[in-house]
């Protein structure tokens, strides 16, 4: 039994020696705290013009020299975090943000000047624009106001170096961006392939942008179901936790005066649970105080302003962080330079179009306009796909660039090309009173029949349009157009209102022109017209003074020069139309009538609130024995407007009938006075005659005017009181919406 007992003891002994020795072999084994890897990872929550504060913080932390292993992001997170993480600094991100015209990236707005003829004419009249189904025919609403193409280029340039296949989480600064995937509902975590293509799908807030195809998934916003991700960052590995967090806790109650603010208070309730969860997982919070600040409210000031609050609130939980990491071993992330020179050129070898547009190539190379074998900036490569989107009906026109031996090929990638379309737009003017606007387009350059479009105006003035283009001969466009429109007109002379006029119209125009420059054009054409004019006079004696019915050919070639920025209020450009036609009204050529038309617009900026608009119209009527009323000179407001023979003349009611040789001058400065409400003082001087040789200056007349206009969504408000020759007569016209 005694050696029983002893041999236990002495195994016992053994066994807890064993472990002695193995749990010190094992500490010593152990790194002490102040030499293990601590990561820091930085979450930038989204908040779409707020999300500027991330720059402000940014700032700090390279002030403090504050070391940031990995971020995540959501939305405007996503963009910084993702510039961030590929090399750009602080500053560069501030000054990338302050190149940009937002409101053209976050409306997919294009230079006017870059589009087709047709899209300069027709587009901007229609605020509802609808597609129409391939296969079934039917149509189709957007699934967001705004595609991203113009944002998504800008994308491409900043991160082209990247191939499209990269580890998000290889980057110098491993990163990870969040999207919700309308399939599946739940939240997607962006960490592969397309970094471009996915800070546009985790900035994609429904209602506002359509859904975003990447990896083979619907995505939108990221902030629907997780906008400030700390969890992400934590699964990614991080010990510390700092989070910038956009959302206001003191907000007011919810306002539902618009579709984005709707939208947004839906958001928020979806992904409230999850927001505080995340808070409560963050170490330390920053919340920059930004109430007030509007999610699309993307003006320089503010930016400014935004920027300066993001580093005032990294200030405030500075010795928070710095206490956190103190003497900590904070893994450093890898920051290789990796951001582009905007002033770099690409040698490009080839230009790559998806074999799926094939029959479009001569469309798009010629619209492209770039060559192989020749070296070009990031600029030039973006303006080249905004000629091809802005001319053309794709939905998206993007690229990426893959390095070769040589040097780098241009790959186009292009989406969705809209065929057909429906589009509706409205408009209320003291004309008028109400209009209904309506247009049917098909628009394809592959086809030999490149356009094909019909446009309605249903009104008390109702007009129909009909035009048939192709662009596959010669390099121009050969078309045909009908057209017909109806008028009841108000008729005056020397201001004394005689009675009214129904004017009736039906023609037909052969043509062809050809643009260059993308702002001139150059065309020849044959109409044919008949019209019907019945002048019903209030004087019971002279009650059908004036009618007229018949047909007229006229042979005409123009020449166009159109710089406008936008068609209705221009804020700078110039519009000159120069335009001859001879006239054959009796048949057998026996009565020609040369006709000169001239007409010069311009808009020239002062300064940042002041500019000077100059207004010139010329009309001659050469052979004035025998010319048909239907060709008349009258002047008129724009609503008034029945055929392009009128002069705008402030002041005046309904029509009035002009001498054959008539010349109108408007000179007006255009006054900014906030928030691009536009008042426009004017005057104008009218000089007429029936002869050359009977010039008389004491026929010169004078009037004046103050014009009001603003921009809508639903088109311009454009108002003016006009005061004719000198008080002599008064008339106030104007409306909101496009009129044609």
């Amino acid at each position: 039994m005694y050696f029983l007992k002893q041999s236990i003891n002495q195994t016992i002994f053994i066994l807890i020696a064993c472990l002695l020795i193995a749990t010190t072999k094992n500490l010593q084994a152990q790194p002490s705290d102040s030499n293990k890897k601590i990561k820091l990872g930085l979450v930038l929550s989204g908040g779409g013009a707020k999300g500027f504060a991330h720059i402000g913080v940014l700032k700090v932390f390279e002030e403090e020299n504050i070391p940031i292993t990995l971020i995540t992001g959501n939305s405007i997170g996503t963009i910084v975090g993702a510039l961030y993480s590929i090399g750009y600094s602080a500053q560069e991100i501030e000054d990338f943000t302050k190149r940009q015209n937002w409101e053209a990236l976050l409306t997919d707005g294009v230079q006017r000047r870059l589009k087709s003829r047709f899209k300069q004419e027709f587009e901007q009249k229609y605020f509802l624009k609808l597609g129409i189904n391939k296969g079934d025919k039917k149509l189709s609403f957007p699934s967001g106001l705004v595609v991203g193409n113009n944002i998504l280029n800008v994308f491409c340039g900043v991160t082209a170096e990247l191939n499209d296949s990269i580890d998000f989480t290889e980057l110098p600064i491993p990163f990870s961006g969040v999207a919700y995937n309308l399939e599946t509902g739940k939240g997607e975590i962006l960490n592969n392939r397309n970094l471009a293509k996915a800070m546009l799908a985790s900035m994609a807030f429904p209602g506002v942008f359509s859904p975003v195809e990447f990896n083979g998934m619907k995505l939108l916003d990221g902030g629907i179901i997780n906008n400030f991700p700390v969890d992400v960052a934590k699964d990614m590995g991080a010990d510390i936790l700092i989070g910038v967090d956009l959302k206001q806790a003191d907000e007011k109650s919810p306002q539902f005066e618009s579709v984005t603010t709707i939208f947004k208070e839906i958001v928020y309730k979806i992904e409230d649970d999850i927001h505080n969860k995340n808070v409560e997982l963050a170490d330390v919070v920053i919340n920059p105080e930004l109430e007030g600040i509007a999610t699309f409210d993307f003006k320089e000031n503010v930016i400014d302003s935004i920027i300066k609050k993001g580093e005032m609130a990294a200030r405030e939980q500075l010795p928070k962080i710095k206490a956190l990491i103190a003497n900590k071993n904070i893994k450093q992330n890898n920051r290789v330079d990796k951001k582009i020179d905007k002033d770099k050129k690409w040698l490009i070898t080839e230009i790559r179009i998806p074999k799926k547009y094939k029959d479009d190539d001569q469309f798009i190379t010629v619209r492209l306009d770039l060559e192989n074998n020749k070296p070009y900036t990031i600029d030039d490569i973006e303006k080249a796909t905004e000629r091809v989107y802005a001319y053309s009906n794709f939905e998206t026109v993007s690229y990426k660039l893959h390095p070769n031996s040589d040097g780098y090929i241009l790959e186009l990638v292009i989406e969705d090309r809209k065929d057909k379309r429906m589009m509706l737009g409205g408009a209320l003017n003291t004309v008028d009173v109400a209009a209904f606007y309506a247009n049917f387009a098909q628009l394809n350059y592959s086809n030999f029949l490149s356009l094909i479009t019909i446009d309605a105006k249903i009104a008390v003035n109702p007009q129909l349009r009909f035009i048939m283009e192709t662009h596959r001969l010669f390099l121009s466009a050969v078309g045909i157009e009908v057209n017909a429109r109806y008028n009841k007109l108000n008729y005056y002379h020397r201001g004394e209102r005689l009675g009214k006029m129904d004017v009736g119209s039906a023609s037909a125009d052969l043509y062809t022109y050809r643009r260059f420059k993308n702002v001139g054009e150059f065309g020849f054409g044959l109409n044919r017209t008949y019209s019907s004019i019945d002048d019903y006079r209030n004087d019971l004696s002279e009650m059908f003074a004036t009618s007229f019915s018949g047909f007229s050919t006229s042979l005409y070639g123009y020449f166009t020069i159109d710089s406008r920025d936008d068609a209705y209020i221009p804020t700078s450009g110039i519009y000159l139309n120069s335009k001859m036609a001879v006239l054959e009204n009796k048949g057998g050529f026996s009565n020609l009538i040369p006709i000169l038309n001239f007409e010069l617009n311009t808009i020239s900026p002062l300064g940042k609130n002041v500019s000077i608009l100059t207004n010139f119209y010329h009309r001659s009527i050469f052979n004035t024995s025998n010319y048909p009323i239907s060709i008349i000179n009258y002047a008129s407001n724009k609503f008034n407007a029945y055929t392009d023979y009128n002069f705008p003349v402030l002041g005046q009611a309904g029509i009035s009938f002009l001498e054959p040789i008539s010349t109108l001058g408007e000179i007006g400065v255009r006054l900014d006075v906030g928030h691009k409400h536009y008042i426009t003082p004017k005057i104008q001087a009218l000089l007429q005659f029936d002869k050359w040789s009977n010039i008389d200056m004491s026929n010169l007349k004078w009037s004046g005017g103050l014009t009001y206009q603003k921009e809508t969504r639903l088109g311009p408000i454009d108002f003016t009181l006009g005061l004719k020759e000198m008080f002599k007569g008064v008339n106030v016209y104007g409306g909101l919406g496009y009129y044609f």
